[in-house]
């Protein structure tokens, strides 16, 4: 469900502390965030798996997030471990 009033401009300030979004053009970054849902997921539950897409742009409030792969063995990969602001 699209977010709307003081969380779009709650995501549209989470994505101005990171280099390069205060390039992009104000129209663009309202469309983004108007289109944005925030989303709390509970510790160790997956996102997404592999093989399925990837549900966009991921922006760290809290906790952290881990990509990580699982080999047949049963042996975890880290491959991207991402922290608040990350």
């Amino acid at each position: 469900m699209p977010i709307e009033g003081a969380e779009v401009e709650q995501v549209r300030q989470a994505l101005l502390r990171y280099a390069g979004w205060d390039q992009v053009p104000e129209e663009t970054m309202t469309e983004l965030c108007l289109g944005a849902n925030l989303v709390e997921v509970k510790r160790k539950r997956s996102v997404f798996r592999r093989g399925e897409p990837g549900p966009g742009l991921f922006v760290v409030k809290s906790g952290e997030f881990k990509l990580s792969l699982i080999s047949s063995e049963g042996r975890e990969q880290i491959l991207y471990l991402a922290e608040p602001g990350s």
